[in-house]
């Protein structure tokens, strides 16, 4: 059994892990007029505003670009939004799943030799209308088999992580399951032992009742005779 300190470390090791893997994301889009689909993988630096690196890759060739703070702080002005307003929802735009974003985001794709113009805009509900929240221009990578194998990696990883976490999960349901199961055993316990001091105290108050009833027949018993014999003497 672990004690409080080591279950206190176990949790920031866990947090702290989650928290790295987060600040990377892999999600694959769909581009408008585009049949097969882009991958794209996000790396976000310690401050969200301080800028992120971008692969992108459809499988045969791959792009990179990084966005610094200076880059962010323009892209935001030209959407007239406020710079950590922005950054937080490109980092939505930029890690929302095929499902999640499939209703929120349209992506377009343009390459124009060894460059890749990617363009993202945010749908308004209800309104049919979108408007241009970003676009980027990456630049061809030298090497598009080690992006590949570079999303391959943190594909792994991440698995990875997911199974450790779904391990303990699975653990922790199972502990807690235990104690349930201890607690409702007890509770029917207490049910028991409950209905058995019930019946005993309602048997002895029977008795005591009965008592009673039995102690106040023989006095008025005994006052009717009383009574009986009073008024005899009277009458002689």
């Amino acid at each position: 059994r672990k004690s409080k300190s080591e279950l206190y470390i176990v949790f920031v090791v866990t947090f702290e892990s989650f928290k790295v893997t987060m600040r990377k994301k892999l999600k694959r889009i769909s581009p408008a007029g585009y049949s097969g689909s882009y991958y794209l993988l996000s790396e976000w630096r310690d401050a969200d505003e301080a800028g992120f690196d971008l692969l992108v890759t459809d499988g045969r060739q791959a792009w990179k670009c990084q966005v610094h703070r200076d880059s962010l702080h323009q892209m935001a002005c030209d959407v007239d939004r406020d710079l950590y307003e922005y950054c937080a929802e490109t980092r939505h735009a930029l890690s929302l799943t095929t499902a999640e974003y499939s209703d929120e985001f349209d992506f377009e794709i343009k390459s124009a030799g060894p460059r890749l113009q990617l363009t993202w805009k945010k749908n308004i509900p209800g309104d049919d209308v979108k408007f241009k929240l970003g676009s980027l221009q990456l630049v061809a990578c030298p090497n598009s088999g080690e992006v590949v194998c570079r999303m391959l990696d943190f594909t792994v990883e991440d698995i990875d992580q997911l199974q450790t976490t779904i391990t303990d999960l699975e653990g922790e349901n199972e502990r807690l399951k235990k104690q349930t199961d201890n607690v409702l055993q007890r509770l029917d316990t207490c049910v028991t032992e409950k209905d058995k001091l019930e019946q005993d105290l309602f048997g002895k108050f029977k008795v005591l009742i009965n008592s009673k009833k039995s102690r106040i027949r023989q006095l008025k018993l005994q006052g009717g005779s009383c009574l009986l014999a009073l008024t005899a003497r009277e009458v002689l």
